[in-house]
């Protein structure tokens, strides 16, 4: 009887095992950095990045936590990341917006919803478009932000990969 404990035991625990080696790959898709850059932006301006697509390249659902930027540069501030349906953006979507120029297309007028929460199918990428929100708090430039974390919960726990991306703030006299 003890034997056969020990062997259900024993079983338990290299499923248990598995199934954590299994859950703790990645499932965020580490290659489609980014670099972009924007000039002629004053400091009390905001701007906006379009963050690296979300692609699950797991065989199981994914629900993003936070998008995040790993690095950001002092005169830099993050405010938030948002999620943006290209439907509401009533053209080609944009890799970068400045506010501040004039009576131009303001991004925080669009509909938008925040980034914890969203779903990412198995095997897909994400449809709507994640933006990254900055204040430009300084006047030491290049304003620079590199690298996006994105945290998200899928299967057993809770995961976060770092995607390689650059965004750039040059000074307002290019």
């Amino acid at each position: 009887m003890r034997k056969r404990l020990l062997i259900a035991g024993a079983a338990v625990v290299i499923v248990l095992a598995g199934a954590l080696l299994l859950d703790a790959r990645n499932s965020m898709n580490g290659s489609g950095g980014m670099t972009l850059g924007i000039s002629r932006v004053q400091q009390g301006d905001d701007v906006y990045f379009l963050a690296p697509p979300a692609t699950n390249r797991s065989g199981q659902a994914l629900e993003l936590r936070t998008v995040t930027p790993e690095k950001v540069s002092a005169g830099l501030e993050f405010v938030d990341a948002r999620v943006y349906e290209q439907v509401d953006l009533n053209y080609s979507p944009s890799m970068s917006w400045v506010t501040g120029h004039g009576k131009g297309f303001d991004p925080a007028k669009v509909r938008s919803e925040p980034v914890a929460g969203r779903k990412v199918p198995a095997h897909a990428s994400l449809e709507p478009l994640i933006y990254l929100h900055f204040r430009v708090t300084g006047t030491q430039w290049p304003l620079i932000s590199s690298g996006v974390r994105f945290s998200y919960h899928r299967g057993l726990r809770d995961h976060s990969e770092l995607i390689d991306s650059t965004y750039t703030v040059d000074s307002p006299n290019p």
